[in-house]
């Protein structure tokens, strides 16, 4: 049981994290949107 619970928070952080990217992603592009959408993929690592 605690073993789940573990496992369903640790997925629930790396969705945060992931939307959280994501996000950050739509903002940056919008602030500079001369960088190309790879290019931020890519330093970001998303």
């Amino acid at each position: 049981m605690a073993r789940e619970l573990r496992r369903w928070r640790l997925d629930f952080w790396f969705w945060k994290l992931t939307d959280l990217g994501e996000v950050l992603l739509i903002h940056l592009s919008r602030l500079y949107p001369l960088f190309p959408i790879k290019l931020w993929t890519w330093i970001l690592g998303i």
